[in-house]
């Protein structure tokens, strides 16, 4: 047993307190044997109850991974449109600065057609008044040299 072979047994041959030892060193060596028997199923229950959890951690590890890398796309991805929302912005002040510039010239040219409009219908009117005047200056010889 000092070697650690737990397959020999003392002989018990009688009743006196020699045997008596022996006997409880046999129990002994057979309670060991039973807890060494113990102890490797537990060992080689953890040795796969370990291979297990390793992989479990190494499919956990790769997962963690794919994650990190979709975090790290879509990161991206927020970047891009980030960057194309204030591009949208600078465009769209742009283009409200150029509809108020568009919308004041309009506006001038409004005032001008009016302008013009106005200065059309004072022609027109003084076009009228320059003709009456000719079609008065006009009879007024030939009725003079009617009446004559």
């Amino acid at each position: 047993m000092a070697e650690g072979d737990l397959t020999q047994l003392l002989p018990v041959k009688g009743h006196d307190e020699l045997d008596q030892m022996a006997e409880a060193f046999n129990q002994t060596v057979v309670a060991l044997r039973s807890n060494v028997g113990d102890i490797r199923k537990t060992v080689s229950e953890l040795a796969g109850t370990s291979s297990v959890l390793a992989s479990a951690a190494k499919n956990i590890s790769n997962e963690a991974d794919k994650q990190s890398t979709s975090v790290q796309e879509i990161s991206a991805a927020i970047e891009q449109i980030s960057g194309s929302i204030t591009l949208t912005s600078q465009n769209t002040r742009r283009a409200s600065e150029l509809s108020s510039a568009s919308t004041e010239s309009a506006e001038h040219g409004t005032q001008a057609a009016s302008q013009a409009t106005q200065s059309m219908d004072e022609i027109k009117t003084c076009s009228k008044r320059l003709a009456n005047s000719w079609d008065r200056w006009m009879k007024s010889p030939f009725e003079l040299a009617c009446s004559l």
